[in-house]
């Protein structure tokens, strides 16, 4: 972006210098310094809608770290007379998780073994008469629902089946373990829905992620390193759609608004960290719609803008000016109040000068060329050799306006566009946390001047999205 700019303001000076080559130091009017708008104004907030993707492994994460390990154990059941059992209920094999309806489904493999002893007389523990085991099925269904705190409420229900022959063979008697351990199983898995809803309202992806998210969009962030592009976003509400399940996991619309920032020349100050705010409702946009106050300090531009100007040699018949110094370059109300030191040299002989010249910056209708226009001067120097020569420079500036004082920026959207794209496609914000964007539109909307900085308004039209993946590898 600073290229462009370069070429704005060294051609806008070129114009504006020609304009005032007359002007010398005598009754001259330096304009005021201080920029109407302060660099405190406020911008306009960014609104940004990222559908996020919470993969199932994600999901089966925070369900597994749910479920007691093992579901159910009891020791010394009493069978019959001083026979007793120990029976554990623990899982078999990896899970499986999909959707059906609005719930999140994990179907657990889990395997039931009995170990059958007698008890002696004083109750320790005698022979072991014998060992069994079978199969079942745990299913645990969720339909998750975010709380205004962004906890995710789970109401889980957990059910089961047996997948074969539960029953044990003793001295050749048969004894039935569903008669012994359904009311126990019935009992276990409903102390399991209640703690893996207590881990998700803990530990849930959604929020563990989104405080994550939260805490890390206010830090400063280098985008470019030439030219240098600093970004930071403040956030200020978070909001969210209901989760909906889909083929790849459970789909929900985070929407974000607050205040984005950028800088062309130097690091920004990392936002001032908050909590993360309770879940408003969702916003009509679709999309994000970034505004992005693209800022350049004055004095960058200005030490910039010296190296090109300075030097600079401008001719007509029998007259030329040089300029030596650019003295200065500020913020006047709404305008730019630019200061240079003229070398004049006319027949008569050779005169330094210093000269001042204000101009507005302005922007097309179709925000594709920038200008500087009501620019103004002061052409009476109280020589009138020096008069004669900026009347004759003069009419060299006017027939060159037109062209001076447009400059095509349509090449620098498409370069902030690629920057943006570049960014934003695959960028892991956090372990397991990955936005990618897709820009459709970037454009300037607005110029503003503040004390330190010249502020370029730039609306960024894009589509975001974020996937939440599995962490535990």
């Amino acid at each position: 972006m600073k290229a462009w700019l370069r070429s704005l303001l060294a051609a806008s000076l070129l114009a504006l210098a020609l304009a005032c080559g007359g002007m010398t130091d005598d009754g001259l009017d330096v304009p005021p310094p201080g920029a109407t708008e302060s660099d405190a104004a406020d911008s306009q907030p960014s609104v940004l809608n990222i559908p996020m993707t919470i993969t199932w492994p994600a999901m089966r994460e925070s369900v597994d770290a749910g479920l007691p390990t093992p579901l159910y154990k009891e020791t010394g059941r009493e069978l019959a007379g001083r026979m007793e059992m120990n029976t554990t209920v623990k899982r078999d094999g990896d899970s499986r998780v999909f959707s059906r309806g609005d719930a999140m489904v994990i179907e657990v493999p889990t395997k039931v073994k009995v170990k059958v002893y007698r008890r002696k007389l004083n109750g320790d523990k005698g022979a072991d008469l014998g060992t069994g085991s079978a199969s079942l099925v745990v299913r645990v269904s969720s339909t998750p629902v975010i709380q205004d705190d962004w906890s995710m409420i789970g109401n889980t229900e957990i059910t089961w089946r047996w997948t074969d022959s539960p029953s044990i063979s003793i001295a050749g008697v048969d004894i039935s373990l569903s008669d012994r351990l359904d009311d126990k199983i019935d009992a276990a898995m409903l102390e399991a829905a209640a703690s893996v809803d207590a881990m998700m309202l803990e530990e849930a992806p959604l929020r563990t992620e989104l405080e994550a998210i939260w805490a890390d969009l206010g830090t400063a962030r280098q985008l470019k390193r030439s030219p240098s592009v600093w970004v930071r976003f403040a956030p200020e509400a978070l909001f969210s759609t209901n989760p909906e399940m889909a083929g790849t996991g459970m789909l929900v619309t985070i929407g974000a608004r607050g205040i984005l920032d950028a800088s062309l020349s130097q690091r920004m100050n990392d936002a001032e960290a908050t909590p993360l705010a309770d879940r408003q409702p969702p916003a009509s946009d679709s999309g994000a719609r970034l505004h992005v106050p693209l800022k350049l300090a004055w004095d960058s531009l200005k030490s910039t803008l010296a190296q090109r100007l300075e030097g600079t040699v401008f001719e007509t018949s029998g007259a030329s000016a040089t300029i030596t110094e650019m003295v200065d370059l500020y913020p006047s109300g709404d305008s730019l109040a630019i200061g240079l030191k003229l070398s004049i040299e006319t027949p008569a002989g050779q005169t330094d000068v210093t000269a001042w010249a204000t101009g507005r910056l302005e922007i097309d209708s179709a925000g594709e060329s920038l200008s500087i226009s009501d620019f103004s001067y002061d052409a009476a120097t109280g020589n009138a050799i020096i008069d004669s020569a900026h009347e004759a420079l003069k009419g060299q500036v006017v027939s060159q306006l037109k062209e001076l004082l447009t400059v095509p920026i349509s090449d620098e959207i498409r370069t902030v566009e690629s920057t943006f794209t570049e960014i934003l496609s695959g960028v892991e914000l956090s372990e397991g946390v990955v936005m990618s964007g897709e820009i459709s539109q970037v454009r300037v909307n607005n110029i503003r001047l503040s004390d330190s900085f010249l502020i370029l308004d730039v609306a960024v039209i894009c589509d975001l999205s974020l996937s939440v993946t599995a962490t535990g590898g």
